[in-house]
């Protein structure tokens, strides 16, 4: 079994189907469920390192004294979850009570212009 190179692949970040899909492992090697589980636990150990580094290189690059608004963007993401808060489209939820208010207020104007003017 390769272990060095599932190793040096888990701790540069690759995952699991990626690893097994790139790697030459043997399909007898793959087989048995000892060898799964162990080429399992060194793929999750190697990511969550390649995570903690990848944090502390984030963290230590955003707080130099004049970091990169791209490095303090990125930072923003990783640790404070900032991308969360929108959805796929880059969009937070649709404010559906403000749009009311506001097609209310359209659909008030519209009528007012174009209501027959009363004559007195």
């Amino acid at each position: 079994m390769p272990w060095r190179a599932i190793q040096a692949a888990a701790e540069a970040g690759v995952p699991y189907d990626d690893i097994i899909g790139g790697i030459d492992i043997h399909p007898t090697d793959l087989s048995s469920p000892a060898t799964q589980e162990r080429i399992r636990a060194i793929v999750d150990r190697g990511n969550k390192q390649y995570k903690i580094e990848l944090y502390t290189a984030v963290r230590r690059a955003s707080l130099r004294k004049k970091p990169s608004v791209n490095t303090l963007a990125l930072g923003a993401r990783n640790v404070l979850d900032w991308d969360q808060q929108f959805d796929a489209t880059g969009q937070g939820e649709p404010d559906l009570v403000g749009v009311g208010v506001r097609l209310t207020e359209i659909i008030e104007k519209l009528a007012k212009r174009h209501a027959p003017e009363a004559t007195t």
